[in-house]
């Protein structure tokens, strides 16, 4: 079971009585396909890196699924902040570290000039005992007033203790409180006026103090911070590189565009210096700021920093390079890559889960499966499914039935797992990782019927993709589909007919455009082989290009043979069948099959097999009564020829 980040406490009389959890609208309006939704941050006393107390917002994750509209307290493991606790760890590190302790704000330190001004003293007091309010409420407008009044009168170690002490008044609902919005701004346009007078190690503190108040995103001071770093970050000494890596990663943005070859001519340098924390630190903020490196040899640099510390390495940082390797994955890092995985295959019995998953993912960009690895996390999953939460067994699902590794037995622990009481509230509020982690575990031909009708009923989708059918995710449209085709019986809900449509045409590749620049290199080769095919069975009446499987968007060649085996022309009746629709068959003497020729995310290329989703293409197309036919890339006329010598 993963530790709790926050404990609970009292620091004073005045807030013995408040409540340790207060779940405030954020007010931050996310327009989503023309719908609105209101989501929601909570927050909670906790203690800082000094020992003091703050408010701190928690159950905030950076993931690929969005917050529902809606949020619930969650018990228990899955209040774990993983974000938090990333860069908490980072931080630790550097707090701790000579050449880096100096670039973070002390409040403790005692300034140069012992007597504080008074304005300063009377914010610090009003901060600690003002009975859980937040800065903008009206009984604190007299204190904010004396510190706009005498902003410029204070020094610099005072204007960073003004910010700092933010923190502890409760949250106000949103970043762009009028009354909130008057303190900040005006602290930070001070910060901006007074930053050409400050040193580098100062500067950093200052970003600190505005990254502790959650205001690093708004704040002007911390965009023109980074960008002034980025013009001389040739220039930096590796600590301050670091901690530059780790002040972008907390923005979670880059300056600019140049910024990613910016960082690459300066780890090309600089990178061999490295010890494994500060690759992690580089790393993380790499996947988090969404800045691929494209120089493989960096990339390899940073693993192997990682590789040869994997036994003192922390799991927290196996997991940022897990991300980073797998983010910047390509064909030529597969060495690399598979030396990665090896070398922490005997270091899972003392990683968690998250780190445990992110090390399996590591191969599902160029489909590379590690066996031994996959099989271990499995079982890992298996014994500690409880501390898992929703976005890792949705992970795990992705990649056991990615590289088809007999898990089964894990299939249905989610499923249980799934319907326990004490996923309720994790489901409603990241509902999307639900349909998804269905559609995973029906290629494994896994069918919990009674989730399936809940994910596709009219609530459920209003919910969670705002009634409107152009932002429905591929997963909802599979789970549709596979109702329909696989599942025996089913009575469930299903998706409504004409937004099932629309998905569906938004799921098709081209049919009929002209060979050209805008078709991709695969539809270029479907394109050859059908004209290679034509030859064989007599003119292009023989053979159409079509997707029979609308949820799945790769086309396959259609042709078909008579009952005596030889060439037959395409029904006119099977031409004109819309695009967006599955291919039923009639009947027929005539016997349809499917030249399937895999696409690079249908195999794995080092086995020449099958991965889950392309088993499961084969299956579907089976039950509609055709007859499969599997060509693995490179295709050449003698593929064509080898399957038309069978039938013909």
């Amino acid at each position: 079971m993963i530790a709790p980040v926050c404990r609970h406490f009292s620091f004073c009389q005045e807030l013995q009585n408040i409540r340790q959890t207060i779940r405030l609208a954020n007010w931050a309006i996310h327009k989503t396909g023309g719908s609105y939704s209101r989501h929601y941050c909570n927050y909670r006393l906790i203690k800082d890196f000094h020992g003091n107390t703050c408010w701190h917002q928690f159950f905030k994750r950076s993931l690929s699924t969005l917050p529902t509209p809606r949020c619930s307290s969650i018990s228990g493991v899955h209040k774990y902040l993983w974000q938090n606790d990333e860069n908490n760890n980072a931080e630790a590190y550097m707090r701790t570290t000579t050449g880096y302790k100096n670039t973070f704000f002390d409040p403790n330190k005692q300034p140069k000039n012992k007597v504080c001004h008074q304005v300063v003293h009377e914010f610090i007091q009003a901060s600690v005992n003002n009975g859980g309010q937040p800065i903008s409420c009206p009984s604190n407008k007299s204190t904010v007033d004396a510190v706009l009044s005498n902003l410029r009168e204070l020094t610099d170690e005072e204007l960073l203790k003004i910010i700092h002490h933010l923190r502890f008044y409760a949250p106000s609902e949103q970043a762009n409180d009028p009354s909130y919005v008057r303190l900040w701004s005006a602290l930070d346009a001070e910060c901006v006026s007074r930053m050409s007078t400050w040193g580098l190690d100062f500067l950093f503190q200052t970003a600190d103090v505005w990254y502790g108040v959650k205001l690093v995103r708004f704040s002007n001071f911390h965009k023109k911070f980074m960008l002034t770093l980025l013009k001389k970050c040739g220039r930096l000494k590796r600590e301050h590189f670091i901690r530059f890596m780790y002040c972008l990663n907390l923005a979670r943005t880059l300056p600019n565009y140049s910024a990613k070859y910016e960082i690459q001519d300066y780890l090309r340098t600089e990178v061999d210096t490295m010890n494994h924390q500060e690759a992690s630190i580089v790393a993380m903020s790499c996947f988090k700021t969404e800045t691929n490196i494209d120089d493989p040899v960096i990339v390899e640099k940073l693993l192997n920093i990682a590789i040869s510390a994997r036994q003192e390495i922390d799991y927290i940082s196996i997991s940022a390079v897990a991300k980073f390797a797998r983010f910047t994955s390509s064909p030529k890092l597969k060495p690399v890559l598979i030396k990665l995985q090896e070398a922490f295959l005997p270091e899972l019995g003392r990683l968690n889960v998250h780190s445990s998953v992110h090390l399996a993912l590591v191969g599902t960009k160029t489909q590379l499966a590690h066996k031994p690895l996959l099989n271990a996390v499995v079982e890992i999953i298996q014994d500690n499914i409880e501390s898992a939460r929703l976005k890792d067994l949705e992970r795990i699902a992705l990649v056991m039935t990615m590289f088809d590794v007999d898990c089964d037995k894990l299939g249905w622990l989610i499923v249980e797992e799934l319907a326990s009481p004490r996923r309720t509230e994790e489901i409603k509020e990241y509902g999307r990782c639900l349909p998804a982690i269905l559609h995973y575990l029906s290629i494994r031909e896994i069918f919990p019927q009674n989730l399936i009708n809940y994910v596709l009923g009219e609530k459920f989708v209003q919910t969670y993709y705002a009634n409107t059918s152009e932002i429905y995710l591929r997963e909802l449209l599979c789970l549709d589909f596979c109702a329909e085709l696989e599942i025996v019986g089913y009575t469930g809900a299903r998706l409504d007919k004409i937004a099932r449509d629309k998905i569906s045409k938004g799921h098709i590749s081209r049919v009929s455009k002209p060979l050209g620049p805008k078709l991709s290199a695969y539809e270029v080769s479907l394109r050859k082989l059908t004209t290679i095919l034509e030859s064989f069975l007599g003119g292009p009446e023989y053979c159409v290009i079509s997707n029979i499987l609308p949820h799945h968007h790769c086309k396959k060649i259609i042709f078909c043979t008579d009952a005596t085996g030889k060439p037959s022309p395409i029904p006119h009746h099977y031409r004109n069948l819309p695009e967006h629709e599955i291919k039923y068959l009639n009947g027929g003497d005539l016997q349809f099959h499917v030249m399937y020729a895999c696409n690079r995310s249908d195999f794995i290329p080092s086995e020449k097999k099958l991965t889950g989703s392309g088993n499961l293409i084969i299956r579907q197309l089976k039950k509609l009564g055709y007859r499969v036919h599997v060509i693995f890339p490179p295709f050449t006329v003698t593929q064509v020829n080898d399957v038309m010598q069978k039938l013909l």
